[in-house]
């Protein structure tokens, strides 16, 4: 979205923040205008009239959205914008600032490294988790042969006592065999 607008001299005006000493302190909105090598930023507080010549460009805020201008003798003095379309003011493309111009908009369309290295954990995060679950039969076949066997022993045995505490558990299998032979007979006469 471009804040900016034309005004009656045929200037373009891009909306502003700006601290300065000559606004009387504190930050105050306004508008930005660029003709003949001056950068003019008018607020309620005053004008600043600085020279293309005594600029840095740097990007910050949010994302790298914010244009920020600052003057080389009082880096304090501060114009800022969210509007990047002041990087083609035509003044701004014949002045000495091209190679500023050119590392701020290259900036400007990165991608920040805090957040490609969230990504990249993410991603890696993600791939590993996948990973376990295609490969979990033997992961779990590994740590189970890891196991030893002492350890299954006495674990099995402290789970029977457990069942056998809550339920009947057979022990004579040999006469529950007699009957389940009983019953199956039964069942085959009366077919």
């Amino acid at each position: 979205m471009s804040d900016s607008t034309v005004s009656g001299g045929g200037q373009k005006s891009h909306q502003a923040l700006g601290t300065a000493p000559e606004l009387g302190g504190g930050l105050q909105p306004g508008k930005v205008t660029i003709s003949g090598g001056i950068v003019r930023f008018e607020a309620a507080g005053g004008v600043v009239e600085w020279r293309l010549e005594d600029i840095r460009l740097s990007l910050g805020g949010h994302d790298n959205k914010q244009l920020f201008l600052t003057r080389a003798d009082n880096p304090k003095a501060t114009l800022s914008t969210s509007d990047l379309s002041l990087l083609d003011e035509p003044a701004f493309q014949h002045s000495s600032l091209r190679e500023q111009i050119a590392r701020t908009r290259k900036l400007s369309k990165t991608i920040p490294r805090g957040l490609m290295g969230c990504g990249l954990f993410l991603l890696l995060l993600l791939l590993g988790l996948i990973a376990m679950i295609v490969r979990r039969d033997q992961i779990v076949e590994s740590l189970a042969n890891k196991v030893p066997i002492e350890w299954e022993i006495e674990f099995g045995q402290k789970i029977l006592q457990n069942i056998s505490s809550t339920e009947k558990v057979l022990t004579n299998t040999a006469a529950y065999a007699a009957q389940i032979q009983a019953i199956t007979n039964a069942r085959a006469q009366s077919v």
